[in-house]
């Protein structure tokens, strides 16, 4: 998988993971109350795993619904679907509803939502839903879909500046939550670039690119999956710290290309308290040179500032 298309799969699974609400409200065609909860991906099987499984319970009725997200239709989809679906319903013991929810037009044919199998007079079918994306683009504009806002540039016909412009004030408007807007806004900022001169973009945007482009060289994940790692998952308070302190120094060593000075450093890890650590990973973003950074660091340590 390139780069290109590694970056856009691990932030869909981000936003999975962390607006379930809007995607089972996708997938579902509904705005009745739901509760969600994920499911463990790992299947009992060498190198399957699939993309998301949530437990959803509407009304009276609880089922699992499995997504996989994809950019274009692949020979082999059919048959992973069918695989999927029975392994997943074997493992939970639930009725499982598989989706592929594809993330890009294509100037194609209709992708196949079935498996089949025929031999002289046997015959066997599973079908599977589709979603295309674009599709809901009046759903995802009217805010009915905020966790979707980031995607805007991926589902519009045409890719300019002012759709740009306009999914950042959708982020701004919609989510309040500082980090995860932040989170939001590299990720709009790593699809525009898939389609716009990014030299065109504001710098701190293309900054965020570049991060996000050599995090995933590097064979880690992206921004969003970094700081969201899976210590936060189960509660790790000082794992979800070192993980922060750790990207703060990684971002400031590709940015500015240096070795990371160890009184930088040692200031930096002296910092536990979660909102400056999400302050000072903004400022890892922005500051236009480490001296910049720098006294921002020691100011918030009570430190004089010497460049």
């Amino acid at each position: 998988m390139s780069a290109e298309k590694a970056s856009l799969d691990l932030n869909f699974k981000y936003l999975a993971r962390n607006y379930s609400e809007d995607f089972v409200k996708l997938v579902l065609n509904t705005s009745e109350p739901l509760k969600i909860h994920h499911e463990d991906k790992e299947l009992n099987i060498p190198q399957l795993r699939a993309d998301n499984i949530y437990i959803v319970e509407q009304g009276t009725k609880k089922f699992a619904l499995h997504l996989e997200f994809q950019l274009e239709h692949r020979k082999d989809l059919p048959q992973r679907m069918f695989l999927y679906n029975a392994l997943i319903e074997s493992s939970l013991k639930l009725p499982t509803y598989s989706v592929i929810i594809y993330l890009e037009r294509k100037r194609q044919l209709p992708p196949p939502n079935a498996y089949q199998k025929t031999q002289f007079n046997l015959s066997h079918i599973f079908t599977y839903s589709v979603v295309r994306l674009w599709e809901h683009l009046p759903r995802i504009r009217k805010d009915e879909l905020p966790g979707l806002a980031p995607t805007l540039m991926l589902l519009t016909e045409k890719k300019s500046l002012d759709v740009y412009r306009e999914t950042k004030a959708l982020i701004k408007k919609l989510e309040a939550d500082p980090e995860k807007r932040d989170a939001q806004l590299a990720i709009a900022a790593s699809v525009a670039g898939r389609y716009l001169d990014i030299s065109k973009l504001p710098k701190e945007d293309i900054q965020m690119i570049q991060i996000l482009d050599q995090i995933l060289l590097s064979g880690k994940n992206s921004v969003t999956e970094y700081l969201l790692n899976e210590k936060r998952k189960e509660g790790k308070t000082e794992g979800e710290q070192e993980a922060k302190q750790d990207f703060i120094m990684a971002a400031l060593q590709e940015r500015f290309g240096e070795s990371m000075d160890g009184n930088i450093m040692a200031q930096i890890k002296q910092i536990r308290d979660a909102q400056t650590l999400n302050d000072l990973f903004r400022t890892s973003l922005r500051a236009e040179s480490l001296d910049e950074f720098k006294k921002t660091l020691y100011q918030r340590n009570g430190i004089s500032f010497r460049s």
